[in-house]
């Protein structure tokens, strides 16, 4: 399994007009993201005797969009290959925003980030049963809110394929 991260200057926030992350940018294996988040719900310890665990894949988004950018096709397809093989393995998807706007429309936002995920996945060939959504707004940073500063991070759909 394999997790993104922003480059340095991105990670930052830098306010690069330009600046935006992907998940091309830098491949990051779950031990190293547990490492910087450990309070995060994917770096629970294994419990004894359990042969599998949850994958998690990030897509990431543009400021106040839910399109899905043509650069996160290739996380996209990392999922939908994992969730053919898995064929029983439920699959969530929670959407995630930055600090821009009012709490109502980050949650809104958030959904439809997930909905947007979700579709994509659907039209792919996966059980529309197997999908959970939900959408947490900007209350589940991976990086803190900085006064003006670019949330990159923040701005993301993490599917979770849990497999048992």
């Amino acid at each position: 399994m394999l997790l993104f991260l922003a480059s340095t200057a991105q990670a930052a926030g830098s306010n690069d007009a330009a600046a935006h992350v992907d998940s091309t940018d830098r491949p990051v294996d779950l031990a190293t993201y547990c490492r910087y988040f450990r309070t995060s719900p994917y770096c629970a310890p294994k419990l004894s005797g359990d042969d599998g665990g949850p994958r998690l894949y990030v897509i990431y988004f543009d400021p106040e969009d839910s399109a899905i950018r043509p650069g996160e096709e290739a996380m996209l397809r990392s999922a939908l290959a994992a969730a053919k093989l898995e064929t029983r393995a439920p699959i969530a998807i929670t959407g995630h925003t930055d600090r821009l706007g009012n709490e109502e429309e980050a949650i809104d936002l958030s959904v439809r980030r997930a909905a947007a995920v979700s579709d994509w996945l659907i039209e792919e060939g996966i059980e529309r049963e197997r999908i959970s959504l939900s959408g947490a707004g900007y209350s589940r940073p991976l990086l803190p809110a900085r006064d003006g500063g670019k949330e990159n991070l923040n701005r993301r759909a993490e599917i979770i394929l849990d497999i048992f």
